[in-house]
């Protein structure tokens, strides 16, 4: 087991260099982040990511003839967000994606220290935990593409998600989402403490289980708050049992 803080890597993605620079500039005063790239179009900053997978990006919303926005839409996990922007009414379309923040040009200084220093303390949520109980990611969140959306959501809003062939349909928020993923791996990047695998086509979030029936032959129906119903495998039936103390 180790303690040990975990060094940050970021992308900047931004087309003017006098962005780069500044944002660069300001992360020296925070030694954390022992690597730093920059992309200067979509093309670019997408290789990069795919390369190097960085914590965070920096990233500019009018990029040459495209936005920040197309970018996420291409992103498999995405990691937190820090948008730029000249343009303040942007900065909602920002929040309606869940970014982790945003700054308007020119960049404040004094503000962008507190969107960092925020930002670290969120990242060393877990720095302080042992390895093997590092589950998920520090921002307790992960990252959807429905067709050209794309968001970040709360593992707290995830009622269940049910696999469909090499599909999963994610119930969130009173919303169903339908990805290109299969469930071992969305399963993968969830919290298993918090989330469990009732059966081969259903993981659940143990949050939104409302009550747990005994059905027959040592099986169990479990209801769930949004009123869905879903029947547990024989071995899942043991695992719960042993979770639950039934």
């Amino acid at each position: 087991m180790t303690t040990a803080l975990k060094p940050i890597h970021a992308l900047i993605v931004d087309d003017e260099e006098l962005a780069q620079l500044q944002i660069k500039y300001l992360l020296r005063n925070f030694p954390r982040f022992d690597k730093v790239e920059t992309a200067s179009s979509l093309d670019e900053a997408l290789s990069k990511y795919n390369t190097s997978k960085p914590d965070v990006i920096f990233l500019d919303i009018n990029i040459q003839e495209k936005t920040g926005f197309e970018l996420l839409e291409s992103l498999e996990d995405a990691p937190p967000i820090i948008f730029s922007t000249a343009h303040e009414e942007h900065a909602l379309k920002a929040f309606q994606v869940q970014a982790f923040d945003y700054i308007l040009k020119p960049i404040d200084s004094a503000r962008l220290n507190k969107i960092l220093q925020r930002f670290i303390k969120e990242f060393d949520k877990t720095a302080h935990q042992p390895i093997e109980e590092d589950e998920g990611n520090p921002f307790n969140r992960i990252f959807l593409k429905d067709g050209d959306n794309a968001w970040f959501i709360g593992y707290d809003e995830i009622q269940r998600i049910e696999s469909e062939g090499s599909f999963c349909r994610i119930y969130h928020n009173s919303k169903e989402t339908k990805i290109h993923r299969s469930l071992v791996q969305i399963e993968a990047k969830l919290p298993s403490k918090h989330f469990f695998r009732a059966n081969r086509q259903t993981l659940i979030n143990l949050a939104w289980l409302q009550d747990i029936n005994v059905w027959f032959d040592g099986k169990f129906l479990l209801k769930m708050k949004d009123g869905s119903e879903i029947q547990l495998s024989r071995s899942a039936a043991k695992s719960l049992r042993e979770i639950t103390s039934l």
